[in-house]
């Protein structure tokens, strides 16, 4: 897997919440070889660029309005656990372009679970949002700056 550039995690966001304010343009340029911007062996995470990553999907999350729409139940409701757990399943499989695998899933239920204990069900959400967001990227085998910030998948969707 590689990780987005600029353009592409700008289409992702943009699919993925409804958001068109080009959140990338704050990152570093993209690394070009030739003419072209997402050849994989030079589109290294540094730290720099994981800090934006992060800072990005918590700004993208404080800017969900319309909880309801997005994850499409009531996050506050009687079977608040098992509506989130299917908006996982859906936005991960948009997200990552794959199902999720059942950890995957758990560990997402996780991060709601104890937000949601410590603030309320929406802000649960927007950390499961902002821990799908931030991008997890393997390179040659060895661990990229963000992957060892265990971070998440990201979207390998190209516009």
């Amino acid at each position: 897997m590689r990780r987005l550039t600029s353009r592409e995690y700008d289409s992702a966001v943009a699919e993925l919440l409804g958001d068109a304010t080009h959140p990338a343009t704050s990152f570093p340029a993209d690394n070009r070889v030739g003419f072209f911007d997402n050849t994989a062996n030079v589109q290294t995470v540094p730290v720099l660029l994981a800090e934006k990553y992060l800072e990005t999907a918590v700004r993208l999350t404080e800017g969900i309005s319309n909880m309801q729409t997005l994850v499409g139940c009531d996050v506050n409701g009687a079977d608040a656990s098992g509506c989130v757990g299917k908006f996982i399943e859906r936005f991960g499989r948009r997200a990552y372009r794959r199902p999720l695998a059942p950890d995957e899933v758990t560990s997402l239920l996780g991060i709601w679970s104890s937000t949601s204990a410590q603030s309320d069900a929406e802000t649960g959400v927007r950390g499961v949002v902002a821990a799908v967001r931030v991008p997890k990227v393997a390179q040659s085998g060895e661990a990229s700056e963000l992957e060892k910030h265990d971070a998440q998948p990201a979207t390998r969707r190209r516009p």
